[in-house]
């Protein structure tokens, strides 16, 4: 999923952590969390392409829709503008969606909720959705996708080199299940 982690990284080289500011735009309170969300950005898109039934090619689209409000994301408030303009994305793309209380349970808002944040997402977009550039974005979204890839496995190798080295004669190996017998008494069910 190489334009999902492109997603991801992307959105995120936006995100404001904390530059000061004690205000923001009217519209971006409505997106506001308490506390930021512990799911990692890059999983909340694939789970939400998982539950939707949905190609990653949406994400174009809701790219797009994001660019306008790279002002005001911030760690508060990522997650619900990514999932609202999912929504919208995926709406645009499918032509027979969900109804807005099924997409409204895979992100966890509230009943209602979901069509309220759409109306302010589409306000700041001034209801147009510029998909002109759609094919210059798809491409750069995935080959945004291929550095953090890149970057990942470069991270693994250096985080677990030691185990990339190991020949197939050096690791141990279990002749029968029986050297197990003893351990399954302590993870009984």
């Amino acid at each position: 999923m190489s334009i999902a982690a492109g997603f991801a990284s992307e959105i995120l080289k936006h995100v404001k952590l904390n530059d000061g500011r004690k205000e923001f735009q009217s519209w971006a309170h409505n997106f506001n969390l308490i506390k930021p969300m512990p799911m990692k950005l890059e999983n909340f898109v694939e789970h939400f392409l998982y539950q939707m039934n949905s190609e990653e090619d949406l994400l174009v689209y809701a790219f797009i829709i994001l660019e306008k409000a790279y002002e005001e994301m911030t760690l508060f408030n990522v997650h619900r503008l990514v999932f609202t303009a999912l929504a919208i994305s995926y709406k645009f793309c499918t032509d027979c969606p969900a109804t807005n209380i099924q997409i409204e349970k895979v992100g966890g808002f509230k009943p209602g909720e979901l069509m309220t944040l759409e109306t302010v997402l589409l306000d700041v977009c001034q209801w147009k959705i510029n998909y002109l550039h759609y094919d210059d974005t798809e491409n750069y979204l995935l080959e945004a996708g291929k550095i953090e890839i890149a970057l990942r496995k470069e991270q693994d190798i250096d985080e677990f080199g030691d185990l990339y080295d190991v020949e197939d004669g050096e690791m141990t190996t279990c002749e029968t299940n029986e050297s197990f017998s003893e351990l399954s008494a302590f993870f009984t069910f």
